[in-house]
């Protein structure tokens, strides 16, 4: 049994019926607030004005000679479904990533919070290519598979659902965006976050993504996990994304991807987003042998926290590059410093993330580095 596409309360719906049987014209009656629509003499359309819940149900249609007042047998049976404001929206999403390789595996789940009697998967900016997907279930979950992917198939998905009870379906879930690499086409991005290190709570940061294509393109930037959070057009190669007040949840782990001309790249490298916890204890810094060091000569910046096996991290005051980062063992982390030039003389501080979180310390006292050069007389 087919089912048409939900309507809302309030719209007009459209019934499609044709024959073959007779070419001079077919007879149709009117029906209630059914109206007809003619579109050629062997095709109509039943319009059913400001649909209503009740007018939800099963349908079928047949046609009548004119000349020999012969009736057709009877059409397919089509289900009208009226869309309930009033029942949850079901979830969406996708596994085992919202990008994948062409020719790979994928599900799209459909998730409701209560029974469900069908699932629908429908595609967006498709609606009559075709009917949605659909499963039927006496569960609230349904697994949509997709196998041997191609670029067909790209596109954005939605879900609704339909009860156990009456003519009805669910507003649209959220959509899932599939879209499909092809390391041959296009090389992955770069990406740069600002400002580099930890950052404040409520402080704003913005993470560029960089490629080095003129032409139209559509850049993602995508949070460890799977998550997409942002997709920005351009005809630019940088595009540069805004966190307006960073709280907890938005420490973590991004990476940039960007698609363009039917094809994805593949990510970007890594940046991790910090977040200063002033609870934490401050680090310990010191240097050997001495504050004061040669040209050419060595030196060790010495970080440590008692108790702790973390990450520290190396920061000198007024370098634009990311810090130095170093794993502790029994709770120290060495820096070192060979063959010091000029340029390694300045201010220096070093902090420490925690296991497993996306949290730092705030910095450590500042230790002083000076270097002496030699002075020739010739």
């Amino acid at each position: 049994m087919a089912s048409q596409l939900g309507y809302s309360v309030g719209e007009d719906a459209g019934i499609h019926c044709e024959t073959s049987f007779s070419r001079n014209g077919v007879s149709l009656e009117p029906f209630k607030k059914y109206r007809i629509q003619p579109v050629n003499p062997d095709k109509v359309t039943f319009v059913i004005v400001n649909v209503s819940k009740e007018d939800g149900g099963i349908y079928t249609s047949y046609a009548v000679d004119r000349n020999t007042w012969f009736r057709s047998e009877q059409s397919d049976l089509v289900e009208l479904l009226i869309k309930d404001t009033d029942l949850p929206k079901p979830s969406i999403s996708m596994s085992p990533g919202w990008v994948e390789f062409l020719g790979s595996n994928i599900t799209i789940q459909c998730r409701a919070r209560g029974p469900v009697k069908r699932f629908y998967l429908h595609r967006f900016g498709y609606p009559y290519a075709g009917l949605p997907r659909m499963i039927e279930t006496d569960g609230d979950v349904a697994d949509f598979l997709f196998i041997d992917v191609s670029w067909d198939q790209l596109g954005e998905y939605f879900c609704t659902y339909r009860p156990p009870w009456g003519f009805l379906m669910s507003m649209p879930s959220n959509t899932v965006a599939l879209q499909l690499l092809d390391t041959n086409l296009l090389d992955p991005p770069s990406i740069s976050l600002r400002p580099l290190g930890g950052v404040d709570l409520a402080t704003n940061v913005t993470i560029s993504c960089m490629t080095t294509e003129w032409y139209d393109k559509t850049f993602y930037l995508e949070k460890a996990g799977g998550q997409m959070l942002w997709e920005l057009w351009t005809r630019r190669t940088v595009a540069t994304f805004f966190i307006i007040h960073v709280n907890w949840e938005h420490g973590g782990e991004y990476r940039c991807t960007y698609a363009m001309r039917r094809a994805m790249s593949l990510s970007s490298d890594p940046v991790e987003l910090l977040i200063r916890d002033p609870d934490l204890p401050r680090p310990n810094i010191s240097l050997s042998p001495s504050s004061v060091a040669l040209l050419g000569s060595n030196i060790i910046i010495s970080c440590w926290m008692e108790g702790l096996n973390n990450t520290f991290y190396l920061h000198k005051a007024g370098k634009r590059k990311a810090p130095q980062s170093v794993e502790s063992k029994e709770g120290m982390a060495l820096f070192q410093i060979s063959n010091v030039r000029l340029n390694h003389a300045g201010s220096y501080s070093c902090s420490y993330r925690t296991p497993k979180l996306f949290k730092t310390s705030e910095n450590s006292n500042n230790v002083d580095l000076l270097v002496l050069g030699l002075k020739y007389s010739y």
